[in-house]
């Protein structure tokens, strides 16, 4: 993510190669969804989340792929990878992204989206031992926290009656560096550039994007751009959160931050970041699954499970 404010970074890309091809189809378990969400179930994900090499270039990156695809498939009715390439100018290297796109009741017109990007990132420019800033980092909570409250929610919201929810994990958002290169949230904005693709009707009517949500000193504020964009989704979100009782959720703004959000706001979509910017472990080496807590995760789950929830039930008594 890229905090409003700092300089723009120029567009470089080689053409791009779009690939999207259905993995399964009606793999959806007939078993019936649980009722409440399980903060323990999401750190079990993020367990197995930071085992795997997300970031560019990296050898098992093929494997983290499918891993996440598998989960996914466990609880959707089709998965769909789309790939492209994209030029990081500072390395000179070429990179292949892939966005993970997860459909539940693919028929319904009534669409939310939920998204996480699931890359981690090849760099640590803010790590304070300068010997450690050009390795990978685990990217526990950014965005491995994302990912899997994510792969634990869909779990929940099989079998709505009146919408489907589209999960989509976007590659590349961690692309982008502080001085020069090439650009942050290459795979939201490459989603968003072919958005007919999987909508040639109606767009999705909320789309919420997790980052940094497992922060053990949890403090969620309303981000600058979605209480522009997206008044109405900001708040509905947060008056869940107060109607659950959870603490940390404060309706005030804090941080205008481009992210995944960003692409889907420039089209006119309702579109939410829920993210703790206030983490010092940001883009360093200290980005471990010891930030993160479970009770965090389940707090984020439970806010997103009813607002799926909440919006079904009011378009089935319709």
């Amino acid at each position: 993510m890229l905090v409003a404010g700092c300089a723009l970074l120029v567009v470089l890309t080689i053409g791009a190669i779009a690939t999207c091809a259905v993995l399964r189809r009606g793999s959806a378990s007939p078993a019936a969804a649980p009722s409440s969400f399980s903060g323990e179930d999401a750190f079990s994900q993020l367990r197995d989340i930071v085992q795997l090499q997300r970031w560019y270039g990296a050898g098992g990156r093929g494997h983290a792929l499918d891993v996440l695809e598998e989960r996914l498939r466990a609880n959707v009715d089709t998965v769909e990878r789309q790939s492209f390439q994209r030029l990081e100018p500072v390395s000179g290297r070429t990179f292949t992204l892939t966005n993970l796109v997860a459909r539940q009741n693919p028929r319904a017109k009534r669409r939310l989206l939920f998204g996480s990007h699931w890359d981690s990132r090849l760099w640590a420019e803010e790590d304070p031992d300068p010997a450690q800033r050009d390795r990978p980092i685990t990217g526990a909570n950014d965005s491995g926290s994302g990912v899997a409250v994510l792969l634990a929610l869909a779990k929940h919201t099989r079998g709505l009656a009146s919408i489907g929810i589209d999960y989509v994990l976007f590659d590349g958002e961690e692309f982008g560096r502080p001085q020069g290169g090439a650009p942050y949230c290459q795979g939201s904005s490459y989603f968003v550039r072919t958005i007919e693709t999987f909508y040639p009707g109606a767009r999705p009517e909320a789309v919420v994007i997790l980052d940094m949500v497992g922060d053990r000193d949890q403090n969620l504020y309303w981000e600058v751009s979605s209480l522009r964009r997206a008044p109405e989704l900001t708040r509905e979100i947060w008056t869940a959160a107060s109607a659950l009782g959870l603490p940390g959720w404060y309706p005030q703004t804090r941080h205008h931050i481009i992210d995944d959000q960003t692409p889907f706001q420039e089209l006119g979509i309702p579109a939410v970041l829920i993210i703790d910017y206030d983490y010092p472990p940001w883009h360093t080496q200290s980005d471990t699954i010891d930030k993160v807590s479970p009770t965090s995760l389940g707090g984020v789950g439970a806010v997103l499970l009813k607002l799926a929830r909440d919006r079904d039930a009011r378009g089935a008594s319709r």
